[in-house]
């Protein structure tokens, strides 16, 4: 079979890879591309998702869901030069795939850095809590010891909760005579504590 375009010999469609190449369609990117980031912690917002990564994932990220042809994420990467503080220059290096080839696009864009509040944020800011955590002793008062060990044990598992998921946090500790209250986003997290504490 003969290319339709030029004549030379291919299989197993009607045009040759080159014709294929040179009339695909090619990636193209607005001149701006908006990302936004949370003013309190840094995380970037896209798609009503909070996640807390690299600026250069997250722009290669938003602007290949900006591209008008799509391409796979994995073959999007991102370089960034800043210009002003809110505002960076991205050269765009685009892997894609045409009648089998890989073809290879620069491409450039200017990423502008919108500052927003994330969820976890907005709620640490407001004092948001599900659950009360009251550390007491049964009939007498905690020696600081005991209080400084139940308080490296609480934030060790607010910690070990926080690192797979980021709407847990403790929103505000209080400490009274021989007490220690500590409000957490949690009340799953915050009964499972309150539990072993109590064993």
């Amino acid at each position: 079979m003969n290319c339709v375009e030029c004549g030379a010999d291919t299989e197993p469609g009607p045009l040759c890879q080159k014709c294929q190449l040179e009339k695909r369609k090619r990636p193209a990117i607005p001149e701006f591309v908006d990302l936004t980031v949370c003013g309190g912690c840094g995380a970037t917002l896209s798609g009503g998702t909070c996640k807390e990564s690299e600026l250069e994932d997250a722009a290669a990220t938003v602007i290949a869901t900006g591209l008008e042809k799509k391409v796979d994420l994995a073959g999007v990467k991102v370089e960034l030069e800043e210009e002003t503080d809110n505002i960076y220059f991205a050269k765009v290096n685009v892997r894609s795939r045409a009648g089998g080839a890989v073809q290879r696009d620069e491409l450039s864009c200017r990423l502008r850095l919108q500052i927003g509040t994330c969820e976890t944020c907005g709620r640490l800011s407001g004092n948001y809590f599900e659950c009360n955590i009251q550390i007491r002793a049964d009939g007498r008062l905690p020696s600081e010891d005991e209080l400084d060990e139940t308080r490296a044990y609480v934030e060790k598992r607010i910690g070990a909760a926080r690192s797979g998921d980021r709407t847990v946090f403790m929103s505000k500790v209080e400490q009274v005579k021989g007490a220690i209250d500590k409000y957490l986003s949690s009340n799953q997290l915050g009964q499972g504590i309150a539990r072993d504490l109590a064993d």
